[in-house]
């Protein structure tokens, strides 16, 4: 199904969004955290999502569908939101975004799982932090999935991995297993799309 990943839609206004049941998984993290490149490497393409070395790119909400070549025959929809933090943006635009990003996961019933990114070579940051609390207290439920973890030497990663799991666990709404992955590497992708599918079978009761 991945294989069949299409860009659709830009969102810059609520009023714009879909309507329907097609289960939405949205990708959110901090500016910069290799949310592009995680979204490329589970579609198996380079050049789906544009990629930048300048934080704050993603000006929107971004929808890409999977499940065939025509919109009607869309099964998910993988969201990819504007980044949280250092992004070089004006206050106003970054006011902007906040207010879309925070209307649309307060409110959005389609929305299946909010996939929260966080840079394994630092692990989890004060805005990290602030963006979870915002998640359990709107009861969205969150899977943490650790990034450019290749770039830290294999026996780090066990000790950053506990760091992780550790500041998770006042989050009833966050996922139990943290997903360790590298875009470059193809780490962790297979289990991520596992995830994705479970989760798409288990609300709409139908096979992938």
């Amino acid at each position: 199904m991945f294989q069949t990943a299409t860009f659709r839609l830009g969102i810059t206004d609520d009023a714009q969004l879909p309507p329907g049941k097609i289960p939405e998984f949205a990708f959110c993290g901090r500016s910069n955290v290799g949310k592009s490149s995680l979204l490329n490497a589970l579609v198996g393409r380079h050049s789906l999502a544009r990629i930048s070395k300048n934080p704050g790119q993603t000006k929107q909400l971004n929808y890409y569908s999977l499940g065939g070549a025509e919109i009607e025959d869309t099964k998910i929809f993988l969201v990819d939101l504007p980044g949280y933090g250092h992004a070089r943006v004006s206050k106003a635009t970054r006011n902007e975004w906040d207010n879309l990003i925070g209307t649309y996961l307060k409110g959005r019933r389609q929305l299946a799982m909010v996939l929260s990114l966080v840079d394994g070579r630092h692990g989890i940051k004060e805005n990290d932090t602030a963006f979870f609390e915002f998640l359990e207290n709107y009861g969205v439920p969150f899977v943490v999935v650790l990034t450019k973890i290749d770039a830290l030497k294999a026996a780090e990663r066990p000790a950053m991995l506990k760091k992780t799991q550790d500041g998770l666990k006042k989050f009833a709404a966050a996922f139990p297993e943290v997903f360790v992955t590298s875009s470059d590497e193809k780490m962790g992708i297979e289990g991520l799309r596992e995830l994705i599918l479970q989760r798409y079978e288990s609300l709409t009761g139908k096979q992938r």
